[in-house]
C-alpha cells in the first residue's frame, strides 16, 4: 500500500495548523510551529517530504521569517512543491515573490479565515497530474533553479568588483566575462519563460537542459572550455 504523502505545515498558531492537519486528513502531515522547528525539519527530513505549506509570519510580528524556510527548500529541494500561506501578503509583485522563492501558490486568509475546499484544491494543485497542474509546478521549479543560478553569478560580479578595488587586473576581465554572463542569462531566462508558457510536453528535459547551460565554473577560462 503506498504510504499517504508527507506535507510539512509551518504554521505559529496552532489552532490554524491544527485545522490544515483536520482538513488534509488523508495527508500525513508534519506541523512545525516556529522557524527553529521548521528548520530542524527541512534538515533532517527534507528528503522523506512531498511539500509544503509555509506561513509567512512565524511571530506575532510581520517577521516574514518563513522566507527562510522557502529558501532552503528552494536552493535544496527545487522540485518539491510548496505554497506560501499568509494573512498578511507582503508589498509588491506576487508574482516576484513566485519567481524568487519557486512558490506554486499563495494562500491567503479572509476574513473568515481559510476555506477547506479552497485549501485542499490549492494543496491538490501541488500533487495533480492535469496540464495546469504540472505547467504550474515545471514554473515554480525552474524559478527555483534561476534564482540560485543568479545569486551564484551577482556573487561572481561582486568578487570581480572587489578584486578590481584591491588592484587585481585580472578582475576587469573577470567583470566583463561575468556581466556579460548576467546579460545572456537574464534573456535566457525571459525565452524560457516565453517557452514554458506554451506548456510544452518536455517540460522537466527543459528545465534540465537549462540547468546544464548554467552550470559555472570558478573562472572564466575554464568556463570557456
Amino acid at each position: 500500500m503506498t504510504r499517504p504523502r508527507r506535507l510539512l505545515i509551518v504554521e505559529n498558531e496552532v489552532n490554524v495548523a491544527k485545522m490544515f492537519a483536520d482538513i488534509l486528513y488523508d495527508y500525513q502531515t508534519i506541523i512545525a510551529l516556529n522557524l527553529e522547528e521548521a528548520m530542524r525539519v527541512v534538515t533532517e527530513q527534507l528528503a522523506d517530504l512531498d511539500g509544503a505549506l509555509i506561513d509567512l509570519h512565524l511571530t506575532d510580528r510581520l517577521d516574514s521569517a518563513g522566507l527562510e524556510v522557502l529558501a532552503y527548500i528552494r536552493d535544496r529541494r527545487p522540485d518539491l512543491p510548496r505554497l506560501m500561506i499568509t494573512a498578511s501578503p507582503p508589498a509588491g509583485s506576487q508574482e516576484k515573490m513566485r519567481q524568487t522563492y519557486g512558490i506554486i501558490d499563495t494562500l491567503i486568509k479572509g476574513a473568515d479565515g481559510y476555506s477547506a475546499n479552497g485549501v485542499r484544491d490549492v494543496v491538490g494543485m501541488m500533487f495533480d497530474q492535469s496540464a495546469g497542474a504540472l505547467l504550474r509546478r515545471a514554473f515554480a521549479q525552474f524559478e527555483s533553479h534561476a534564482a540560485k543560478i543568479q545569486r551564484n553569478l551577482m556573487q561572481r560580479t561582486i568578487a570581480a568588483r572587489r578584486g578590481i578595488r584591491s588592484g587585481e587586473h585580472t578582475s576587469y576581465q573577470d567583470l566583463e566575462y561575468w556581466t556579460a554572463k548576467m546579460e545572456t542569462f537574464e534573456t535566457d531566462c525571459e525565452n524560457m519563460r516565453h517557452t514554458l508558457s506554451s506548456a510544452p510536453a518536455d517540460l522537466d528535459n527543459l528545465i534540465s537542459d537549462f540547468v546544464g547551460r548554467w552550470q559555472l565554473t570558478a573562472h572564466p577560462a575554464e568556463a570557456d572550455k
